[in-house]
Parts: structure tokens; sequence; C-alpha cells
């Protein structure tokens, strides 16, 4: 009878964890993941294994074991999201029946088991990792550090430190286990501090690697300020408990519930979250993925000692805030998912339409999908490493994408849609260049930003080339100067020259959209570089960054008679 109660309330559970879930399969790939795929698939797996058993720590983040696990499925199923997020699903209720498990075998009852396992199961602290691929390396290394845990209580400590090489390799923050298996030692085992020897040498190894290399990670730079350290801490206290203040419970929780594995759990817990702490640029709540088992413990450790009316009642009012937390996350990720899903699908036509180009420019681009992501699936769907990707701002755009083939790749976020202008080797210049999205962007120079509703920031010092005609004899700068630009800068004065001659100069000193010309002498056709000099220099707001010119809606070469 136990074993179908047992059976049926499995089933439910799944059936609920699916139900919870299920849009999670309506999401899509990040820019991490597409860089991911890009580059893993063309790594030979004899590469994947040499870095597996190396000793070395990687300071550009290559881990081999979710790395080779990207390469796999790029081989195997390509870029069809479902079957990622299939195995993340599946990875995770191996790693929740694994909870079980653990909790089992450290001596708590079915009851309390289910408790830990059930809060594990769906706890949406850890959102991220059951709907973004990108975070597979934090399942991964959770599921092996909770792997050599369950070996290193069964005295199978070859394995458990094999599992434990696995979760290093799978991410960084498994450094911390030894010291939570010393503190099970002293709480719980027998106190034999030698067996610890070959755990503890392998975190120094990496450890001392890890911290001698930061300053060259930009983005994993360490900072042990206080303050930071305080932020931090409450970010993720407020992920485990859902509100960062109800973590002032676990104090009084855990002196009621005076247990060594409620003390083991609770430190293991914070002390498998300590090196992300003092990582203040990356806080994520799949960070927390290999704290939760033993998060887990100590629920389980609570569930044991308090009464099942207790239990039961917090779980009847934890279940639906938290699921009212992952329906708020659920919306921002779908509408991101859909972005990013809208700007691959136009890109994976373009192997058969310019299957010559190897050079993009990229002129906007969903906030979710960098321009690592736009490369590595170029990468991915032409097969080809040597993809070059540039933004629209690079400096020297023209000089760069001079000579050969080139495609615009234009985004306009509003209408999730992706424009793909492409130029041909031998492709003419253009006399007037209307800041459109299908503008030829490779006779931009310096000193452009992005387009924006029809018109795109120039610096204070911007460059283009354009083709002059023979019968061109004035020149024209169409300018969109918004009320508060005009009100800020008053007037704007604008310097033009040819090929390095000054031309004339314009002045704006009215709001809208206007037109402005300079008559130009008689001059032989052909090519001519154009540089605007824009007076003063603006700087809409501490919140923009920019050191911006004028927002000029288009520039070129104009008959008297048109226009």
């Amino acid at each position: 009878m136990r074993k179908a109660v047992a059976v049926a309330a499995i089933v439910v559970l799944l059936f609920l964890f699916f139900i919870a879930n299920r849009g999670a399969y309506e999401g899509y790939f990040s820019g991490d993941d597409l860089d991911n795929i890009g580059w893993t698939h063309q790594v030979s797996f004899s590469d994947f294994l040499v870095a597996l058993v190396s000793p070395r720590y990687y300071p550009h983040h290559f881990r081999p074991v979710g790395h080779m696990m990207y390469g796999l499925l790029g081989r195997a199923v390509g870029i069809e999201y479902r079957w990622y997020v299939r195995l993340i699903h599946a990875l995770h209720l191996l790693t929740a029946g694994l909870v079980a498990v653990l909790l089992l075998r450290i001596g708590l009852s079915w009851f309390a088991a289910g408790a830990g396992a059930l809060f594990f199961l769906f706890h949406m602290g850890v959102f991220e990792v059951l709907w973004k691929p990108m975070f597979l390396f934090d399942l991964l290394c959770g599921l092996f550090c909770l792997l050599s845990l369950l070996s290193y209580t069964s005295r199978r400590y070859v394995l458990s430190f094999l599992l434990f090489w696995l979760a290093y390799k799978s991410k960084e923050h498994a450094v911390m286990l030894p010291v939570v298996f010393a503190l099970y030692e002293c709480w719980i085992g027998e106190r034999n501090w030698k067996r610890l020897a070959p755990f503890f040498a392998v975190s120094a190894l990496f450890g001392l690697q890890a911290v001698m290399t930061s300053r060259d990670a930009s983005n994993y730079q360490l900072d042990a300020h206080p303050l930071t350290l305080a932020r931090t801490f409450i970010f993720y206290a407020g992920k485990l408990t859902v509100e960062a203040w109800l973590a002032v419970f676990l104090i009084p929780l855990a002196l009621r519930v005076k247990d060594r594995r409620m003390w083991l759990a609770l430190s293991g817990a914070l002390l498998m979250i300590l090196p992300v702490l003092a990582l203040p640029s990356r806080m994520y709540g799949a960070y927390l993925y290999a704290s939760m088992p033993l998060a887990a413990l100590a629920v389980g450790t609570a569930a044991q000692r308090l009464d099942k009316r207790m239990v039961a009642a917090f779980f009847l009012a934890w279940l639906p805030l938290n699921f009212q937390v992952m329906r708020e996350h659920r919306k921002t990720e779908i509408a991101r998912a859909h972005e990013n899903r809208a700007y691959v699908d136009r890109l994976r036509s373009l192997p058969v339409e310019l299957p010559e180009v190897r050079r993009f420019v990229y002129d906007g681009h969903p906030p979710e999908l960098q321009e690592w992501g736009i490369r590595g699936i170029l990468r991915y769907l032409y097969k080809d490493a040597e993809i070059e990707v540039y933004p629209v701002e690079s400096r020297s755009l023209s000089q760069t994408l001079e000579a050969g083939g080139v495609a615009l790749l234009s985004w306009e976020n509003p209408v999730r849609k992706l424009d793909v202008l492409a130029r041909r080797g031998d492709a003419a210049d253009v006399a007037y260049l209307e800041m459109t999205r299908t503008i030829p962007v490779w006779q931009l120079g310096e000193g452009w930003y992005a387009v924006e509703n029809g018109f795109r920031w120039s610096k204070p010092r911007a460059e283009a080339r354009l083709y002059r005609p023979a019968g061109a004899r004035q020149f024209e700068l169409y300018v969109n100067a918004g009320p508060q630009y005009m009100k800020d800068v008053r007037r704007a004065r604008v310097t033009i020259r040819l090929d390095g001659v000054e031309a004339g100069v314009v002045e704006f000193e009215r709001e809208g959209w206007q037109r402005a010309r300079i008559d130009l002498a008689a001059a032989a056709a052909g090519t001519v570089q154009v540089e605007l000099q824009v007076e003063p220099e603006y700087r809409p707001s501490k919140i923009d960054p920019r050191v911006l010119g004028i927002p000029v809606g288009g520039l070129g070469f104009v008959d008297k008679e048109k226009r």
C-alpha cells in the first residue's frame, strides 16, 4: 500500500512540475547559449577530455563538462531548443530524487525526506536553471556535488573524489565542497581528517589559480568589500527564502531545531555560495543550485523535528508564493525568448541566401542576444569559425569592411523584425545616406551610434564615405532636433568637411525635423570622405554615458532642383 501511495505521489509531483514549468518550452537561447553552441560543436572530444583531466584552471572559464554537453547537443539536435529544456528538466528531476536519497541516508524519515525533496523540486530561487540552458553548468555542478556527497557518506571516497573533480570541472562553486565534508566529519562523521587531504589539495590548487587570475577575467573580478558582501548576501538570501526578510527566521529555526544535521545544512549551504558573494557584477539565482540540496536538508531536518501540521502549513503558504514568483519571471523570459527566436529564425536562411558572406555588421539586437551570441549562431549556421561580426558603432568600420562581401543585420525591436542588406565586393557607394534600417553602413566611418526611429546619433566628430555625382552642387544634412536636445544645446553648429577641406557650416536653432544645405563648387565625380564636426558636444544624462553630436536623419549630395 505504501509503495502505491509513494508511486502515486511521485506521478502527481511530476505532473505538477511539468504544469508549473511548461512555459520553459516556449523559451529560447540566450547569447551565451548560442556562443557555446557556435564553438563547442567544432571542438574535438579529445580536447574536452584533455581539459577534463587537466589540473589547470582556465581563466576564461572553459568548463569541459558543461561545454562538452553543449558540443554533444549541438551535434545531435542542433538548435532545437526543446531538447535542451528536456535535458535540463530530466537532470533536475534526477537531482531531486537524489536529494531524497541523501536525506534518507543521513537518518531522516520518509516524511522529512519528502519535504526536503519537495522544497528542492519546486524552489523558484533557481528559476533560471530550469528555464535557461546557459545555467546548465550550475545544474551539473550541483548534481555532481550531490553525488560526491552521497558517495562520501557511503564511504566510497575514491568515487566521491572523482565526482568532486567532475563537479569542479562543471562550475567553480564546487571548490568549497571539501569544507562541507570537513563539517560532516566534525558533526556527524568519524572525524577522520586524513581522508580529506586529497579533496583539500585539489580545492587549494584550483582556488589559488582562480585568485591569481581573477584580475584578468573582466566579468569575474573579485570584490570582498564588506558592503559588497552584504549586498550579494541579501540578494541570495532573498532568492533562497523568496523574500530576503524571511531569512531572519532561519536563525531561530536553527536554534529551535537542535540537530547537528541542521548545523551542517545551513553552514554548508552558505559555504557553497560563498565564492560568488565576492562577484557583485554577476548575481544570478542559478548560482544557488549547488547550495540547494543542503538547503533541502535544512528543511527536511526541520520537518523531522516539527509537528507535521506545521510542515504542511508551511508548504501550503510557500508553494503558492513560490508559484507567483515563477509567473512573474515567466512573462519576462517568454518575451525575451520571442525576440531572440525571431532574430535567429531570420539568420537561418542566410547560408543559402548569402553563401559567400563571412562578415556581418549588426545594427541593434535583442537585449539578451549579445554580440557573442550573434557570432556564435552565425558560426554554427555557416559551419565556419572565421565568421566576423562588428557593431555598427565600431571604430573605422568603413576601412575594416572596405573590400569583400558584407551583410548588415538591422534589428527593429518593436516589431521583432530583422532586416538583412548584403553588399557584394563590387557594389558602388551611394551619394546620399538615409538613416533607415537598411542603410549601407559600410559607408559609415567613425563616430556613429545605432539607428533610432529614422535617425542616428553622431558623435561630436563623425565620418562617412559618399559617392559624389558629377552634377552635385549641394550637400544636405537632414536632422531631427528633439525638444530636450534643443533646450540643452540651444544652437547646434555643424562644420562639414569634404576630403579634409571645409565646405561649409550649418546651424540649427529650432526643434523638429529640418534640412540644411551648403552650396558646392563644381567638381569631378568620385568617392569623397565626409566629416561632420558638431559643437557643442551633448551629454544627455547621467544614465546615458554617451557623448553625442547631433541626431542625423540623412546626409549626402543633392541637386538643387531635388529634395
